[in-house]
This record gives structure tokens, sequence and C-alpha cells, in this order.
């Protein structure tokens, strides 16, 4: 699965990472709109899941383990993983976004599979958010 920062969203963190913006407390969500993750996106361009016990989880910023690999690129990977639990269904599911404390959307990744599907008798769904940087020339 991969991540797309849209282009919006490359100016808020620039913003957080200058100091000129506080990021609060992300908060990661799924969505249920077959929708591809675009450099045009706002977060009105996800339908969050919502009912059968579905609810957003926060993100602890002592969450996160970093890496950097051997061609560069830099990765904050969540520490443990997620889980989203349905009490019923069927809810079908297309990947996650994560919004910043004031709901600006962050970043959003498609899951690697056309969909998940939680059946009508619920189920749990696992992530485990990540966020990579690659440094190129200027």
């Amino acid at each position: 699965m991969s991540f797309l920062v849209p282009n919006a969203s490359e100016i808020r963190m620039l913003k957080f990472i200058t100091g000129n913006d506080a990021p609060g407390t992300p908060v990661l969500r799924l969505y249920v709109n077959d929708h591809t993750p675009a450099d045009d996106d706002t977060v009105s361009n996800y339908t969050e899941a919502s009912g059968s016990g579905y609810s957003s989880i926060n993100l602890s910023t002592s969450g996160w383990d970093y890496t950097t690999d051997v061609e560069g690129v830099s990765t904050a990977t969540y520490g443990s993983v997620l889980t989203f639990s349905f009490s019923g269904g069927p809810v079908v599911l297309y990947g996650y976004y994560v919004t910043d404390g004031s709901g600006y959307l962050l970043w959003a990744q498609r899951f690697s599979v056309a969909s998940i599907t939680v059946p009508a008798g619920g189920g749990d769904v696992d992530i485990t958010p990540y966020f990579g940087l690659n440094s190129g020339s200027a």
C-alpha cells in the first residue's frame, strides 16, 4: 500500500516543520468511498466510515518508530497495530487517511487490495500507519 500527501497538505506539513502551525494530535480514519488518493485532494474527497461500532483513532505522538533505509528513505511507522472494531456490517473499506488536530487532511493510503469488507456480523480491521520521506535535490 502506498501513501500520498496531497499538494495542499505538503504546505501544511511545511508549516508544522517550520513552527508556523501546531499539528495537534493526528487522527487515523477509514474511508468507504472508492477513491484513489490524488494530489489535489482535501478531506472532502474521503467519506469516513460510520456506525457499526466504528470510531476514528487518535495517534499518540510517542507511538512512532523512525528509520532510514540504505536508499535514503526515512519512515515513521506506528509502533503497534491499531484495530478498528465493527459491531456490524457489511462495510466496504478502501483505505485510510490521517488528519491533523483541526481535521485537515495530512495523507491518505488506499489499501493494496481492491477493498476490505467487514461482514454483516462485524469484525476487526488492523492498520499500522506509516509515513515516509525521500530527500531529493532542490
